[in-house]
């Protein structure tokens, strides 16, 4: 099993994303990168802003 460290930026963006509300998605992809960090992301939402 692999060790996460956050940097100074890192912790940051936390507040932001605690702020968002992406919360529960960014600890699934942690979980993801804890295990394997070489696996490919699950798929994800398409953004409903990006769109053209």
């Amino acid at each position: 099993m692999w060790e996460i460290a956050l940097t100074k930026r890192a912790l940051k963006d936390a507040k932001k994303i605690n702020n968002s509300g992406l919360k529960s998605n960014v600890e699934k992809l942690i979980e993801i990168l804890k295990t394997n960090p070489y696996q490919n992301p699950p798929s994800y939402e398409k953004s409903h802003y990006l769109q053209i």
